[in-house]
């Protein structure tokens, strides 16, 4: 999965050409397979973007509790 969204044709053709909020909202539903919970857990994986880049965010989500379920 981490290939995919880390792919140069992810970030070419979407991640270089939205806002953080909305790639969280993509990313979250694609990888957890749910809406984001609202603004505080948006505005928070946006802060691990502008912190850790794409590359943290896919690696949180992909090692959290809720994914690994």
């Amino acid at each position: 999965m981490s290939g995919l969204l880390l792919s140069r044709k992810f970030r070419d053709g979407f991640y270089r050409c939205n806002s953080n909020y909305r790639v969280v909202e993509q990313i979250v539903g694609r990888v957890l397979g749910r809406d984001v919970y609202g603004d505080q857990e948006r505005i928070a994986w946006s802060i691990v973007i502008a912190n850790q880049g794409l590359e943290g965010l896919v690696d949180a989500l992909l090692q959290s509790p809720e994914y690994l379920q």
